[in-house]
């Protein structure tokens, strides 16, 4: 079986924002290998399309407070940024007064004269809840693919035991493969021995994903095809990119 998948770019990046008044005190680090960026410089600029963002910000009260509905449309507009704030300002802060932000964005509230020492401790506890929180979402991630691949196979266990047509069975086992791997193509080909059973005589195109109007057609088991290179080594392969390849690989 030929099964061809398209690469997602699942990187999670990781980044500081500081609003103009802190970002000194940082010095341009944070003590937790995250980049520290200027906060409203960053949220104007082009932002990369792919990935998911743990992000950090550290905000004056102030400043906070008069750029909440900005902030706060710019949080909805960009789902793949998960966000944790740091407020500086007095002692006693109501959480009221920060809406129509979320309670659950704020991370803790510190003074205004926070050493840069503890500053760096609560940023790097705030991106461990960060690098938490999404690697829980990606094992719950895995854990629903695997009860999904799980009913799969049962399905296609039950259709062998039971589907008598052959044409709809390989259609089925097709089908199901390509989903449980997310492939965008794929093709069944069957082995066929010689009459005496003992060594195997070629390959037989017999379905495709993409409904190919061809008939049956025999391949040879050797290096010629990829198909047959398959079958001859009788183990996995897997090509980056099929189109890259120039023909002459061994």
């Amino acid at each position: 079986m030929l099964l061809s998948t398209q690469s997602l770019d699942a990187s999670v990046h990781e980044i500081c924002l500081v609003d103009s008044d802190w970002y000194g005190l940082l010095g341009g680090g944070n003590g937790s290998g995250s980049g520290v960026q200027l906060l409203d410089e960053y949220l104007s600029g082009d932002i990369p399309s792919t990935g998911m963002f743990l992000s950090t910000w550290v905000v004056g009260i102030n400043h906070l407070k008069r750029n909440l509905e900005h902030y706060w449309d710019w949080i909805r507009r960009h789902p793949e940024f998960d966000i944790k704030i740091i407020v500086l300002g007095p002692d006693r802060i109501d959480k009221a007064e920060l809406r129509p932000l979320p309670e659950e964005y704020i991370h803790l509230i510190l003074p205004e004269n926070v050493q840069k020492e503890t500053l760096t401790d609560v940023l790097e506890n705030a991106f461990f809840n960060l690098r938490l929180r999404n690697e829980k979402l990606q094992l719950q991630s895995r854990l629903a693919l695997s009860s999904q691949e799980l009913r799969r196979l049962t399905k296609v266990a039950q259709s062998l035991s039971t589907e008598r047509d052959f044409d709809v069975l390989i259609d089925q086992i097709l089908t199901q493969a390509r989903e449980m791997v997310s492939a965008d193509g794929g093709s069944i080909y069957v082995v066929e021995r010689e009459k005496s059973g003992q060594r195997t005589a070629h390959l037989r195109f017999k379905k495709s994903a993409l409904n190919l109007a061809t008939d049956e057609f025999l391949l040879p088991i050797d290096s010629n095809s990829i198909a047959g290179y398959v079958a001859m080594q009788g183990k996995i392969l897997i090509i980056d990119d099929v189109y890259a390849l120039s023909g002459n690989e061994e």
